[in-house]
């Protein structure tokens, strides 16, 4: 939020008309380690149920965390 800054105007034109907060490449990192991490835990779904509920909690956990600390 500090690099992209605030939404000020909530109208869908002009929220897709501002493709400067698509450039932060942070932001396509985090995507990316997002998804790595939903689809590791849906291919171990099958196999381990609990585990995945318990990994899934502790991920939640620590991306809360990670916010946290580095928002300062």
């Amino acid at each position: 939020m500090k690099v992209v800054g605030e939404v000020k105007d909530f109208r869908p034109l002009a929220i897709a008309g501002d493709c400067s907060r698509l450039r932060v490449g942070w932001m396509w990192a985090g995507v990316g380690m997002m998804a790595l991490a939903f689809f590791s835990l849906l291919a171990r779904f099958p196999f381990e149920c609990e585990l995945c509920c318990a990994v899934t909690a502790l991920s939640y956990v620590a991306g809360g965390m990670r916010s946290g600390i580095l928002s300062g």
